[in-house]
């Protein structure tokens, strides 16, 4: 009886530790999507932002010159 107890147990622990390993291989593949979406929108809006500079930096000259004008 002890015999088929210890099989018993063994063959659970196999099969927790291949749940854990199926588990933790989901949450690094949802981690590392995590990730690449981050760095996607930081890359994103940091893109965005430089347009948006370079458009009010244009918006300024022009301002300075109708200033000018006057």
């Amino acid at each position: 009886m002890s015999i088929s107890i210890s099989l018993i147990k063994k063959e659970l622990d196999m099969k927790t530790k291949n749940q854990t390993k199926i588990l933790k291989g989901k949450i690094e593949d949802e981690l590392y999507l995590v990730s690449k979406l981050a760095s996607t929108i930081k890359e994103n809006n940091s893109d965005i932002l430089k347009n948006l500079e370079n458009i009010e930096s244009k918006l300024r000259i022009e301002l300075d010159n109708f200033n000018n004008l006057d």
